[in-house]
């Protein structure tokens, strides 16, 4: 009898996202990251080395797809600890639909930049798994749905630029707008 193949997956998050949401007033709210890392530590599906500590992305990445403009009035957002009405509507953060909570850049920041980390772990051969993506709704000046970063947009941006041709299929209940609106030519 032949053994079973030599797992290949990498989950990616860690310890920075205990006890950190989007927010009471986000469907997100529930801490379903540290949630599925307990529940697959405790079933002992990943062994220690098949886990990678998220990154927060960099501006840089970030802006491959959302604008400076965007980028720029998220982070002062969290360092003023508001977001200013010009703000609230030219890029739709602060909103009922995207409320602002505590480490509000950070947050999907790091979220996204997992993405990324998700995208390099394919490229070296690996299976990718970051449950706290699948932003989709998130456009390149606007968060909407919900969603701030578009870390689907990002991570198959990052495929992009190893030259990978790439099938996205979003089993999320909501169409992936966001993503479509990216690609869309």
């Amino acid at each position: 009898m032949s053994s079973l193949p030599t797992r290949k997956a990498t989950f990616i998050g860690g310890a920075k996202y205990r006890r950190k949401t989007y927010g009471s007033n986000h469907p997100l709210a529930i801490p379903r990251v540290s949630l599925t890392h307990e529940l697959i530590q405790t079933y002992g599906a990943l062994s220690n080395a098949e886990f990678m500590e998220a990154r927060k992305a960099a501006d840089f990445e970030l802006e491959w797809f959302h604008t400076p403009a965007y980028v720029s009035a998220f982070k002062r957002a969290e360092v003023l600890g508001r977001v200013s009405n010009p703000v609230r509507q030219r890029h739709k953060l602060g909103t009922l639909e995207n409320p602002y909570f505590e480490q509000f850049f950070t947050v999907p920041a790091t979220a996204t930049g997992a993405s990324i980390q998700a995208a390099e772990v394919v490229i070296g051969g690996r299976i990718g798994f970051n449950p706290a993506g699948g932003m989709h709704h998130a456009r390149a000046d606007q968060a909407l749905g919900f969603c701030y970063f578009n870390d689907p947009v990002l991570g198959i941006m990052r495929l992009r630029r190893e030259g990978w041709r790439v099938l996205y299929v979003d089993i999320d209940a909501h169409h992936g707008d966001g993503v479509e609106a990216a690609f869309l030519d």
